[in-house]
């Protein structure tokens, strides 16, 4: 090859890399920056958050946390419109997984279905270990994967 070409092509190396680099700063940045929170409700209502979810019997769907240990058997109810995430606004908050996005998915009742959807998260959302694309409705049984937390729809 000649020098040259060995040149230009190391130029393409050096400039990969860079490209390489500035993604990965850019997806660390975003994550790390705080994203704004839609919060259902009269926007004069003072913020309080919510006491954690202790495990009880409603009727419902709702989500069996299965993995990791500090959720394991909490079930955790869904209201009309909630949110989870690592956010303390959320309405299931789970600041032990730095995996979870700020804000990571939208769970919505209508009726007695269960509907969820990944709001651009950067690690994403498992559904029966396949990954979640747009509003998908759940089903009993159905494991959802989020961050390094599991759960289990129940109903």
């Amino acid at each position: 090859m000649s020098e040259s070409l060995l040149q230009l092509l190391n130029y393409f190396l050096l400039a990969g890399i860079y490209l390489f680099l500035f993604v990965v700063t850019r997806v660390a940045v975003r994550e790390l920056k705080p994203q704004p929170v839609t919060i259902v409700g009269a926007p004069n209502e003072p913020f309080e958050p919510k006491p954690k979810q202790i495990k009880q019997k409603t009727s419902g769907p709702a989500l069996l946390g299965l993995s990791p240990e500090a959720i394991a058997g909490e079930r955790f109810e869904v209201e009309a419109e909630s949110t989870l995430g690592r956010a303390p606004a959320c309405t299931i908050s789970l600041t032990h997984d730095t995996f979870i996005s700020q804000v990571h998915v939208r769970l919505t009742k209508q009726n007695k279905n269960l509907f969820i959807e990944d709001l651009q998260s950067t690690n994403g959302t498992l559904l029966n270990n396949k990954k979640l694309e747009g509003l998908t409705r759940l089903k009993k049984g159905d494991r959802v994967t989020i961050g390094r937390s599991v759960f289990e729809v129940v109903k």
